[in-house]
């Protein structure tokens, strides 16, 4: 399995009112989603067991009438947790119990240590967790003497953050990259003809890329519009070189070698990123209705004419 929850966030309940209801329906909508799309998610057996006051275990939590919990938010969360897979079912599961420290801090949890386990051996496994644990994105953890970055999620969108680690953590070839993409660079949509290929250098850049597409997913749209579309305050705030032709707009055939059919329509892609100073670009198309408000990246190449 992919993910696995973070039992480390099954504490100290009691102590979290009134954020307590809020974290927590982030979680239900975060593991419902997860169940919507069909995907398996893993859970510490004997969950129920997980202390989460200094009285109660969880299973009391999510059952009395009198709980600390709102009653819907805890008939959804025994539900959901209820359909979750049980990781350590599997007799040939082996957990380190050495301590365990994220971003710094001491930090105790067997589902973080099954997902340190798997990285340890070049296998991606996230971690769902809770808002008010304060993990989420690629944060750093060490065990065993060893130093790791592993993906924590509080909502579906932080899950790109995974997919994206799984690019260099698991040495992904070219022939999964695109199908990857989809969940790494959610707010990208990607032409049929994009090929590595055409790169000076191939495959090999493939790390660089993922950078490149990544900044232009989380950030571009939105300096765009705050910057007026000028690429050099842009670039600053993205921290990525992206620049707009400009004498080339003079040449109705050279600047035709931007165009991009997608969805029937076509688009031209004026709009690069520079991998490196005097090569390889990525040239796309910003975020507009017609592309249902997402990035059309159009084209790799080495360098179009100009």
């Amino acid at each position: 399995m992919r993910f696995v929850i973070d039992d480390g966030a099954f504490r100290e309940w009691d102590t979290l009112t009134p954020t307590l209801d809020e974290s927590l329906s982030l979680f239900g909508d975060l593991l419902k989603t997860f169940r919507d799309n069909h995907t398996p998610v893993g859970l510490l057996g004997g969950w129920g067991s997980l202390k989460v006051t200094e009285q109660d275990d969880l299973a009391t939590v999510l059952s009395e009438h009198d709980s600390i919990v709102d009653k819907d938010l805890r008939r959804l969360l025994l539900g959901l947790l209820g359909k979750c897979q049980i990781w350590d079912d599997d007799p040939s599961v082996v957990v380190s119990d050495d301590e365990l420290y994220v971003n710094g801090s001491a930090y105790q949890s067997l589902g973080v240590a099954y997902a340190v386990e798997a990285i340890s051996e070049s296998r991606g496994v996230g971690v769902l967790t809770m808002f008010h644990t304060g993990l989420v994105g690629l944060c750093d953890v060490s065990s065993s003497g060893f130093d790791y970055e592993l993906s924590f999620a509080v909502r579906p969108s932080d899950c790109l953050y995974f997919y994206r680690s799984l690019y260099a953590l698991e040495d992904v070839g070219k022939e999964g990259f695109f199908d990857l993409a989809r969940n790494a660079f959610p707010d990208l949509c990607l032409a049929a003809n994009l090929n590595f290929g055409s790169f000076d250098g191939g495959y090999a850049l493939r790390d660089l890329v993922v950078q490149h597409l990544s900044a232009l997913n989380d950030r571009f749209s939105e300096f765009y519009v705050s910057e007026s579309g000028n690429s050099a305050q842009i670039s600053i705030r993205i921290k990525i070189d992206v620049s707009i032709e400009g004498g080339t707009r003079s040449s109705q055939r050279l600047m035709a070698m931007r165009d991009v059919i997608f969805e029937g329509r076509t688009y031209r892609c004026e709009w690069h990123s520079k991998l490196e100073p005097h090569r390889n670009r990525i040239h796309f198309y910003p975020a507009d209705a017609s592309t249902h408000g997402k990035i059309l990246i159009g084209i790799f190449t080495s360098h179009l004419p100009t």
